[in-house]
């Protein structure tokens, strides 16, 4: 099979933005952003980072794009083996679908347009 790359947004729960991050509207609002996004992180699970992800025979990478790995500390991308996978599920989500993609260890779960066909790809990929 061809691999499959797709821009996506990935909740990464450990997603820690770089002080200098919070300050981009200035000084003054630092704190005002520290505590939106620490709001943010604590109702979503986490954090939304932009990257893409890539699905091949054998493994699920997603990788943060510049700028988050720039904004982010330790901002790493995550591989999966494809035997690593117990499921892909479909869920709704404003504009583009969510895929959680369950593994033994955790969840990561991926925002992308074409969502229920991608969870579909993983799916028919995973041994059974």
């Amino acid at each position: 099979m061809k691999p499959i790359k797709k821009l996506c947004n990935a909740l990464i729960k450990d997603a820690n933005p770089k002080f200098l991050t919070y300050c981009v509207g200035g000084a003054g609002a630092a704190i005002p952003m520290k505590l939106t996004l620490g709001i943010f992180k604590k109702v979503m699970g986490g954090l939304w980072v932009g990257g893409s992800v890539t699905l091949d025979n054998q493994m699920l990478i997603f990788k943060p794009n510049k700028i988050n790995k720039l904004v982010h500390q330790e901002m790493s991308e995550i591989a999966i083996p494809l035997d690593s996978i117990m499921s892909a599920t479909n869920r709704f989500g404003f504009v583009t679908g969510i895929v959680d993609i369950k593994t033994d260890s955790g969840v990561l779960s991926v925002r992308l347009y074409g969502a229920k066909k991608f969870a579909g790809k993983i799916n028919s990929l995973l041994p059974q």
